[in-house]
């Protein structure tokens, strides 16, 4: 279902995110931002929109601020993971592993 789809991408997301932090990867931080963007504007999360948008403008500082982006992230994974126990609450029977 879509549900299940969004919430396998979020797993997947929350991973890359972290991957990114260390050693830093604007790059790959910058990526998984703009999909996240988009998946949470799309599910009406304006909180976790913010936070990745603050994250991705963290990600283009040059050079950048390993504290700044972990701050960032650490507001991004505690939105994703919100939504995450969503979309499990809403299809609890197809529940994705931690």
């Amino acid at each position: 279902s879509l549900m299940t789809q969004m919430r396998e991408d979020l797993w997947q997301i929350a991973r890359r995110i972290v991957l990114a932090l260390e050693p830093v990867d604007c790059d790959g931080m910058r990526r998984q931002t703009h999909i996240l963007t988009a998946i949470a504007g799309s599910a009406g999360a304006q909180d976790l929109q913010e936070a990745a948008q603050d994250l991705g403008k963290s990600a283009h500082v040059d050079p950048p601020d390993p504290a700044l982006l972990q701050y960032h992230a650490a507001k991004v994974l505690e939105g994703l993971f919100g939504l995450i126990r969503y979309t499990e609450e809403a299809i609890p029977q197809t529940r994705s592993p931690a």
